[in-house]
């Protein structure tokens, strides 16, 4: 998964925060996943910022791995389980959607 809010007027406005959860959202209720898993590096704090405001939490770090601005980063790994994610906007359109087709 990748998120990037290109216009720097749009950015702090939490729109990157709602696209994960909507991403988050759609894979555990609509294609029944049970765990995401995203990586992202340390020099990406506004994108860890949403990740963690949807939800993922750290689990493991391999240090040191990318080279870039004359320096060395940590690469980040993260991911939720489906028990973990408790904003779903999609489980009522979903059930309605559902009973729609059965007609």
């Amino acid at each position: 998964m990748g998120i990037m809010i290109g216009e720097p007027t749009m950015r702090g406005r939490g729109l990157g925060t709602e696209g994960v959860e909507l991403i988050v959202d759609y894979g555990f209720n609509a294609l029944d996943l049970h765990s995401i898993w995203l990586t992202t590096y340390e020099f990406n704090a506004a994108g860890r910022k949403a990740y963690a405001r949807a939800g993922f939490k750290e689990v493991g770090r391999r240090r040191q791995c990318r080279f870039q601005a004359g320096r060395f980063w940590d690469e980040i790994h993260l991911d939720i389980l489906a028990e973990e994610f408790t904003r779903s906007r999609l489980v009522g359109r979903l059930e309605t959607l559902g009973n729609a087709r059965s007609l």
